[in-house]
């Protein structure tokens, strides 16, 4: 799964790994594989690929590859950092380009470059300073979107966020497209449906300071 620039990244090696365990090893420019693993504290200035599932904790790494079910907690990801398969995340530093693919579960993360994501996301107090894509439903709760959002889905959910606009990409989509709104949610832009078929419902604490284009607001 090489989704950066192969230029930065066609030479990899592994030397911090080494001796961690028999189900680690270090193998040259070759990927690390592990059916599953628990890594703590490490330490990574080179290229990092793991395929299995993993959970790491309390690490800092630079850019990474991550192929399999993941649980990452308390980690600093220095440079761009690509992860295939359902992820949990717990109070990372995310300090390059993100890309996920996968069901994304994240609490109290921060965001300090883009974030695509291809899945759903269920997010809680997190912080995203760049522009979030995705493509999946998405839920969030108490998090702080400095960009815009992007997304192609049909139902979005957001409790007590600020975000700046909100654009639905999914213009072939033939459904309903569905924005909740709830609990001092704001809306700092605009609220745009490409599909011409949006409904945004919120609650009386919500503020909308743009215009909501291709749909209709309904007061709950």
């Amino acid at each position: 799964m090489n989704l950066f620039n192969k230029k930065v990244l066609s030479f990899p090696t592994f030397i911090s790994l080494c001796g961690i365990s028999g189900l680690i090893s270090c193998l040259g420019s070759n990927p690390v594989y592990a059916n599953s693993k628990t890594i703590e504290n490490l330490q990574q200035q080179d290229h990092f690929i793991y395929q299995g599932n993993l959970k790491l904790i309390n690490s800092k790494l630079n850019t990474a590859e991550i192929q399999g079910s993941n649980h990452l907690f308390k980690n600093n990801f220095t440079g761009n950092t690509a992860i295939n398969g359902n992820s949990e995340l717990r109070e990372n530093d995310f300090n390059q380009l993100l890309k996920l693919t996968g069901n994304i579960k994240s609490f109290n993360n921060t965001f300090n470059d883009k974030v695509t994501i291809n899945g759903n996301l269920k997010d809680n107090d997190s912080h995203f300073m760049e522009e979030l894509s995705v493509i999946g439903k998405a839920d969030l709760a108490n998090s702080e979107l400095t960009k815009d959002m992007s997304i192609d889905s049909n139902e979005v959910r957001l409790e007590n966020c600020h975000t700046s606009g909100i654009n639905f990409i999914n213009k072939e989509d033939a459904r309903t497209v569905k924005l909740y709104l709830t609990n001092n949610t704001k809306i700092n832009g605009d609220i745009n449906f490409s599909n011409q078929k949006g409904k945004v419902y919120k609650d009386s604490n919500v503020v909308i300071e743009g215009s909501v284009n291709g749909g209709e607001v309904i007061n709950n």
